[in-house]
């Protein structure tokens, strides 16, 4: 795998979690609610992250919610997400 960009993000799995934060209504209702009226920090940094990782928990105590295990696959690699490109992108909706 490399790391050059997709679809306008840093690499694939950045996209990736994109992509299905913003297609899913709730997720993208929360994340547009966790970025409303504040600074990008390392707070929201680490409110971000917290968030992803109560999803996947979620999806670990339930492996058949198919939008989680579909989001999860694709993404595959947490580690190589930028959180803060993803952050950017709901801050601009605003």
């Amino acid at each position: 795998m490399n790391n050059e960009k997709h679809e306008g993000y840093k690499n694939r799995e950045t996209w990736a979690l994109a992509l299905h934060l913003n297609n899913d209504e709730g997720l993208y209702l929360r994340c547009r609610e966790m970025v409303k009226g504040k600074e990008l920090n390392r707070d929201l940094e680490q409110e971000f992250m917290d968030f992803i990782d109560e999803l996947k928990e979620a999806h670990e105590e339930n492996p058949k919610n198919e939008a989680l295990k579909l989001m999860f696959d694709d993404v595959g690699s947490l580690w190589r997400v930028d959180i803060v490109e993803v952050i950017e992108d709901f801050m601009d909706k605003e």
